[in-house]
C-alpha cells in the first residue's frame, strides 16, 4: 500500500517521463522544444497571433514549451528577429514568472541583455519545463519581420560569437578612423578640398558601419534608439554627396568633363532630396522606410558605379593620370557595396562575401587611394611651382615690356626731334653756321640716326620673336667663316676707336645654328664690346670645343661692369642700359634678344667679369644636331 508521498513523487516521475516523451521531436508541433546544448533555429515551429492597436500598429503573440536536457542547469541567449519592442514572459513549472524585455526601439539601459541584437539572457534549470510568452510589436514597417525568427544557444557560444565581431569590425573601424584622420592633417597641410571630400566619405562610411554592426547604439548613441533606427537615411546620402564631391575635385570634372560634371549635379541633387526626406521623417517621426530603403539603394548603387565610370572616361578619353588610382581604387569598393546595397535590399544572398567584401574593398581603397592623392598632390605641386614660374616670367615680360614703352616713347621720340632741330638750323640758319658748326651738327645727325636705325631693327626683332614669327632654321656652320663675316662688319665702328680685334679662330670649329640669329648675336656682343672698350685695347674673340658644344668667348678691356649689372644682365630682365666709353647709347634690348635666340638653340650665354679689368662673355651652342 503506497503513502501519500510516494504517491507524490510517482506522479511528478509520471510527469517528467509524459514531458519526455512529447519532447522526442524537437521542432514537434505544439510540444516542447528540448534544448541539449545546440544552438536551435525556430521560425513556423511557433504559432503567431496577430493583434491589431489601430490601422498602422499591431502587436504578435505566440508561446511555446521548453525543456533543458543539457547535464547541468544552463545559461541560455534566446536572440529574435530585428524588431521594435519584444516581451518575453518565462514561467517555470512552479508558475513563478518573469518579464524580459529588448528591442530596437529600447534604449540599451532597458534591454534586459544590454547589446544591440535583439536578444534575452536566462538560466534555466535542466530537465525542468518552462512556457515561454514572447510578444514583439514592430512599430516601423522595417521592423516588422516577414519570419519572425528565433535562435537559441548558450550564452558562452553567443559572446563568443560576438566578442568575434566587437573584435574584427572595431578593427575595421579603427582603421578608419586613423585613415579619417591621417587624410585629415594632410587637408590641413595641403589644403587640397580633395582630401576633405575624402576625409566626409569616410567618416560617413564608418559611421554607417557604426549604425549597421551595432556598435551605434553600443557605444555612440545608447540612449538614442529612434535614431539608430532612422540614421542611415541620413548617413548614406551625406556620404553619397561627399563621395560626389570628391570625385568632382579629384578628376576636376568641372574644367576637363563637362558631361560628367553635370551628371554629378544631377545626382548631387537625387541624393540631397533624399538627405531632407530622411531628415524630416526623423525629425516628425514619419515611417518612410521602406521608400526610404529603395531610394537609397537606388541611388548609392549609381553613384558607386558612376564613380568608377567616371574614372574609366577621365583615364582613357581625357589621358587624365591621377585618375588609375581612382578606377583601381573604387572597382573592388564599388562591387562589395552593390552586393552589400543588394543584401540589405534582400535581393541577394546573406553570406561571408556579401557581408565582408565591402570592409576588404575599402581597405584596398584607403591604400590605393593614399597613392593617388599623394600622385596627385605631387602633380599639383608641380602644376603651381609651373604657374609660380610662369607669374615670374609673366612679371619679368611685363617689366621688359614697360622698358620697351620708355624706349619707343622716349629713346625713339629724341633721336627724330634731334635730327628735326638739326635739319630746320641747316635749312634756315646754315647762312650763318661755319664749316666746322656744320660737320659737328651732321655728325649729331648721323648718330641719331645710327641709333634710331639700329632702335628699330631690335625693336622689330625682339617682337617677331615674341610673335613666334621668325623662321627657326638650324644648319651646320664654320665659326670661322661666320665670326670673319661679322667682324668685318663692324671694321669701321671699331677703327674709329682705335680697338684691335684678335682673333683665336679654329679651321675645324663647327657650329650648329640658325644663320641670322647667329649673324645677330655675333654682331651685337662685338658691337657691345667695342662700345665699352677705351680707345688703343683690344678685343679677343676665341673659340672653344668639346664634344657636343661650341664655346664663342668675346672677352674686351673695357669699363666692366658692377654686381648690380651683372646680376640684371644674368637674368631675363631688360637692364637700364649704359653710354659706352665714347657717349654711345644703348637700350639693352640686344642683349634680350641675344639670349632668346640663344635659349632658342637649347644655348646658353655666359657672363663674367673680369679680375683686371673689363668683360667677358661667352655663347655655348652646340656643334651638332641634337
Amino acid at each position: 500500500m503506497l503513502n501519500l508521498g510516494q504517491i507524490f513523487i510517482l506522479k511528478q516521475y509520471f510527469i517528467i517521463f509524459i514531458c519526455s516523451l512529447l519532447a522526442i521531436s524537437v521542432y514537434a508541433k505544439d510540444g516542447p522544444i528540448r534544448f541539449t546544448g545546440e544552438p536551435i533555429n525556430l521560425s513556423k515551429e511557433i504559432n503567431w497571433t496577430k493583434k491589431s492597436k489601430d490601422a498602422k500598429q499591431s502587436t504578435y503573440q505566440g508561446s511555446f514549451t521548453f525543456i533543458s536536457t543539457t547535464s547541468s542547469d544552463q545559461d541560455i541567449i534566446i536572440q529574435f528577429s530585428k524588431t521594435g519592442k519584444i516581451k518575453t514572459f518565462i514561467t517555470n513549472d512552479v508558475g513563478q514568472r518573469k518579464e524580459l524585455s529588448t528591442g530596437a526601439l529600447l534604449p540599451l539601459n532597458k534591454r534586459s541583455y544590454p547589446s544591440n541584437i535583439n536578444a534575452i539572457q536566462y538560466s534555466f534549470l535542466k530537465n525542468k519545463v518552462y512556457t515561454i510568452e514572447i510578444c514583439y510589436e514592430p512599430v516601423y514597417t522595417i521592423y516588422d519581420p516577414k519570419e519572425f525568427k528565433l535562435t537559441i544557444q548558450p550564452t558562452i557560444l553567443f559572446e563568443q560569437q560576438d566578442t568575434g565581431r566587437l573584435f574584427w569590425q572595431g578593427m575595421f573601424l579603427g582603421t578608419i578612423l586613423v585613415m579619417a584622420l591621417y587624410n585629415l592633417f594632410i587637408f590641413y597641410g595641403v589644403r587640397d578640398e580633395s582630401y576633405l571630400y575624402y576625409v566626409f566619405s569616410i567618416v560617413g562610411l564608418g559611421l554607417y558601419l557604426a549604425f549597421y554592426y551595432g556598435f551605434g547604439i553600443e557605444y555612440l548613441w545608447p540612449s538614442m534608439p529612434r535614431w539608430d533606427s532612422f540614421c542611415y537615411s541620413i548617413i548614406v546620402p551625406m556620404t553619397n554627396i561627399a563621395r560626389l564631391l570628391f570625385t568632382k575635385t579629384y578628376l576636376n570634372t568641372s574644367s576637363y568633363m563637362p558631361v560628367t560634371n553635370r551628371v554629378i549635379q544631377i545626382l548631387l541633387i537625387a541624393c540631397s532630396g533624399l538627405l531632407i526626406v530622411g531628415t524630416i521623417s526623423f525629425i516628425y517621426n514619419i515611417d518612410l522606410f521602406n521608400l526610404l530603403v529603395t531610394g537609397v539603394g537606388i541611388i548609392g548603387t549609381l553613384v558607386l558605379i558612376f564613380m568608377l565610370v567616371a574614372g574609366l572616361i577621365a583615364y582613357y578619353i581625357d589621358k587624365y593620370e591621377p585618375a588609375k588610382y581612382f578606377i583601381t581604387a573604387n572597382a573592388l569598393l564599388v562591387i562589395g557595396a552593390i552586393l552589400f546595397i543588394l543584401r540589405e535590399m534582400s535581393l541577394v544572398e546573406d553570406n561571408f562575401y556579401t557581408r565582408y567584401i565591402l570592409q576588404i574593398g575599402f581597405v584596398i581603397q584607403v591604400i590605393i587611394f593614399a597613392l593617388g592623392l599623394a600622385s596627385r598632390y605631387n602633380r599639383t605641386r608641380v602644376t603651381v611651382q609651373l604657374l609660380e614660374e610662369s607669374k615670374e616670367q609673366l612679371s619679368q615680360l611685363n617689366s621688359v615690356k614697360d622698358k620697351l614703352f620708355s624706349i619707343i616713347s622716349h629713346d625713339l621720340r629724341n633721336p627724330l626731334a634731334t635730327m628735326q632741330s638739326f635739319l630746320k638750323l641747316i635749312t634756315k640758319h646754315h647762312e650763318k653756321l661755319n664749316e666746322e658748326e656744320k660737320k659737328k651738327m651732321i655728325k649729331e645727325a648721323q648718330d641719331s640716326l645710327d641709333y634710331l636705325n639700329e632702335l628699330l631693327y631690335n625693336v622689330l626683332q625682339w617682337s617677331k620673336s615674341q610673335m613666334q614669327l621668325l623662321a627657326f632654321n638650324p644648319e651646320k656652320l664654320k665659326a670661322k667663316t661666320a665670326l670673319e663675316k661679322n667682324i668685318r662688319l663692324l671694321y669701321l665702328q671699331a677703327h674709329m676707336k682705335q680697338v684691335q680685334i684678335e682673333q683665336s679662330i679654329s679651321e675645324a670649329h663647327f657650329i650648329y645654328a640658325d644663320k641670322e640669329m647667329l649673324d645677330f648675336i655675333l654682331r651685337n656682343l662685338i658691337s657691345n664690346a667695342i662700345k665699352f672698350s677705351h680707345k688703343n685695347s683690344a678685343i679677343q674673340v676665341i673659340t672653344e670645343q668639346d664634344e657636343q658644344h661650341l664655346y664663342i668667348h668675346v672677352i674686351d678691356e673695357g669699363i666692366g661692369m658692377s654686381s648690380q649689372t651683372l646680376e640684371q644682365l644674368q637674368t631675363a630682365s631688360l637692364s637700364n642700359s649704359r653710354r659706352g666709353t665714347a657717349k654711345e647709347r644703348g637700350t639693352g634690348l640686344g642683349l634680350l634678344i641675344c639670349k632668346e635666340f640663344i635659349a632658342k638653340h637649347k644655348g646658353e650665354l655666359l657672363i663674367a667679369q673680369r679680375e683686371i679689368k673689363g668683360s667677358q662673355f661667352t655663347v655655348k651652342l652646340p656643334n651638332e644636331a641634337n
